[in-house]
């Protein structure tokens, strides 16, 4: 019978947990600029009233604000949101027959 050497004891490593990534799903959402573009066409009151009606949580003096910069300046900003939100309400502004656009937020 052969005798055989001492074998050492394997350590076992120990495990290391995944390196986990931080997806866009954790990551702060990009924010876009909704604005309304003036018109000859539109009401001041109608363009007032059709924001508050598509935009939840809106003020009467945000929405004010903004129908007198894009009368004024020839666009206004109405809010700065998620990219999903923004264009939701621009579609919804432009169905009443309102000009609106959504810019990235730079």
């Amino acid at each position: 019978a052969q005798v055989s050497a001492p074998v050492a004891p394997v350590k076992a490593k120990p495990l290391k947990s995944p390196v986990t990534k931080q997806t866009s799903d954790t990551a702060k959402p990009k924010k876009y600029r909704l604005y309304i573009i003036n018109d000859p066409f539109n009401t001041r009151e109608f363009v007032i009233q059709t924001l508050l009606k598509v935009i939840p949580g809106l003020d009467f003096s945000r929405a004010y604000n903004a129908m007198q910069a894009a009368h004024l300046n020839g666009k206004g900003l109405v809010i700065i949101t998620e990219q999903e939100l923004a264009e939701a309400y621009c579609e919804q502004i432009m169905s009443k027959g309102i000009l609106s656009a959504v810019t990235p937020d730079e």
